[in-house]
């Protein structure tokens, strides 16, 4: 019996990587196949397996090639630190095409708007800086949408279908229960535990496999279309460069680095700023040393009081008492003035006052401790740039270009940091920024059936209800109506913060950041803004209700929030 089990487990792995080589059964649709030329180099570098390595820089260099961007100049010499002193500089046009973006495009796009700012220029190194969320979100959704595109082109499939994964996990039983029985024969404790185990193992290690993903037929067709473009262009000699995006194309297959050098970044301790009215980089201050004095710092915690004690006792025991008394007290008059100097400090802090911009968001995640959000802030006038913790609700709101005032205590570094301005973007590409905006709002935005429930709304409009989302371009709202009946309507949305508190409110007690306004009550959350209003209600739509509602909000809206991040 073990013979058959052996024989039917070697079956079945035969089985499984032949499947794994056959292509599926059903074949692409004619519409799923990518016509030629039209998809874009970041495309080309997932198919390459070189997205995460040079999908950005191509996408720069593809979206400069088609003119939402113009290069010019060449990267001077490189400095005794090795950053580049006369970077390539990129101006966005006066008129950009009039050409569909896709969504990582028009991210890309929208990035580009918020660095060049009303003056509508930026160094090229500048651009793989300063991301808006910090680098690791931004490149993670840049990542998702190009995976997105090429599925959607039929450019890329999981390894196995779903029916393949499930024959194969059924077939698995095969060769398990022929285990079983073996060891049932062999009078073995427990026959089915291994078999069992072995099986379920297995089924975990087919559907990751077949999940997985890999270039489908029309992927490698696009893959070798491309690299024989480069080939192309290789025998064309060193004078022809092909059209305008070949050298993005070739980038993307690693074959032409130079097409993305100018977008290379400088390094994480220094920052491109154009607060001090030109571009110029500056270096990140530091609050920490070198791995050498860190050393020295340990061996002296660990090892000078041990020393100190053994020296004065070495000096009573030579003889030498006052000279050792004379040590004790000085030890004991640098401690008590090393206390007073810290008590001082800590009761009269010195602070740093100053206004500046955002030019830079970090993000660091820690296992064990919390989280850490930070931002630098170039002041206008120190030699380096601030880095600074922030809480985390502020830090979301301090995306880089973004115009602050601070008040810095020097002593612990605690930080109070208000907006005052929001990011200017380039004019030309304002439409761009705000689609850009309104996709990622309308994607962070809590879900407005959460924040009051079919029950709850039943509750306030004294019937059964049945309910509807409503998503705009920048909101979600939940209407809630009577099953059967247009009226009463409880509707409830949620949009990124608005505009101040209007001078009209009426703050609600009990509910911090609650108003009543006119027919409706509103809860401002540190991102984002509630509205609730009643219609054609009668008597049922009193203050009463909406202060109960807001409540409910008001317990549920920062939780979506923060969890949403």
């Amino acid at each position: 019996m073990f013979a058959v089990a052996a024989a039917t487990a070697a079956g079945w792995l035969l089985l499984f990587l032949i499947l794994l080589a056959l292509p599926p059964a059903a074949q692409l649709r004619r519409d799923e196949r990518a016509a030629q030329g039209i998809e874009p180099p970041a495309v080309v570098s997932l198919l390459a397996g070189r997205l995460e390595r040079d999908g950005f820089g191509v996408t720069l260099a593809d979206l400069a090639a088609r003119g939402w961007f113009r290069l010019s100049g060449t990267p001077g010499p490189a400095g005794p630190a090795g950053p580049v002193m006369c970077p390539v500089m990129c101006t966005v046009p006066a008129e950009t095409p009039a050409e569909p973006l896709t969504p990582y495009e028009r991210r890309v796009m929208a990035h580009v708007a918020r660095r060049a700012g009303v003056r509508g220029e930026v160094p090229a190194p500048a651009l793989s800086d300063s991301f808006e969320g910090g680098e690791t979100a931004f490149m993670k959704a840049f990542r998702e949408e190009v995976t997105a595109d090429a599925e959607q082109r039929g450019l890329r499939r999981p390894r196995l279908s779903g029916r393949r994964i499930g024959l194969l996990c059924l077939l698995l039983l095969v060769p398990a229960g022929a285990a079983a029985l073996a060891l049932d024969a062999a009078h073995q404790r427990y026959p089915l535990a291994w078999p069992g185990v072995a099986w379920f193992v297995l089924c975990m290690i087919t559907i990751g496999v077949g999940a997985s993903r890999r270039s489908s037929a029309a992927g490698q067709e696009v893959l070798e279309r491309w690299h024989a473009a480069a080939d192309a262009v290789r025998r064309s000699g060193p004078g022809y460069a092909g059209d305008a995006r070949t050298g993005a194309y070739s980038a993307a297959l690693g074959r032409a680095p130079g097409a993305v050098a100018a977008f290379a970044a400088t390094g994480k301790d220094l920052v491109w700023s154009s607060y001090r009215g030109s571009w110029q980089q500056l270096p990140v201050e530091t609050h920490g040393g070198s791995w050498p004095v860190a050393i020295v710092a340990l061996l002296a915690i660990i090892f000078g009081p041990m020393a100190y004690i053994g020296g004065v006792i070495w000096l009573f025991a030579a003889g030498l008492g006052w000279v050792g008394e004379r040590v004790l007290e000085l030890t004991a008059a640098a401690v008590l003035l090393g206390v007073a100097i810290w008590a001082a400090r800590r009761m009269v802090p010195r602070f740093a006052e100053f206004d500046g911009q955002v030019i830079r968001q970090t993000f660091i995640e820690h296992d064990d401790d919390p989280d850490e959000y930070r931002v630098v802030v170039d002041d206008g006038v120190g030699a380096t740039a601030w880095d600074l913790k922030v809480p985390a609700g502020a830090w979301r709101l301090l995306t880089p270009g973004t115009f602050v005032h601070a008040r810095v205590n020097l002593h612990n570094r605690e930080v109070s940091i208000d907006p005052v301005e929001p990011p200017a973007v380039a004019r030309p590409l304002a439409d761009v920024a705000a689609e850009q905006e309104r996709a990622v709002a309308g994607s962070r935005l809590p879900d407005p059936g959460v924040l009051v429930t079919a029950d709850e709304a039943a509750e306030v409009l004294r019937r059964p209800v049945q309910g509807r989302h409503v998503d705009g371009p920048a909101s979600r709202a939940m209407i809630w109506q009577p099953s059967g009946a247009a009226q009463p309507i409880l509707r409830i949305e949620v949009r990124p913060t608005g505009p101040r508190v209007p001078a009209d409110a009426r703050p609600v007690p009990g509910v911090g950041g609650g108003y009543l306004l006119g027919q409706s009550a509103v809860f401002y959350a540190v991102s984002c803004t509630a509205t609730i209003g009643i219609h054609g209600a009668g008597q049922t739509a009193d203050e009463a209700s909406l202060i109960r509602l807001l409540s409910l909000v008001a317990a549920r809206l920062p939780g979506l929030v923060s969890w949403r991040g």
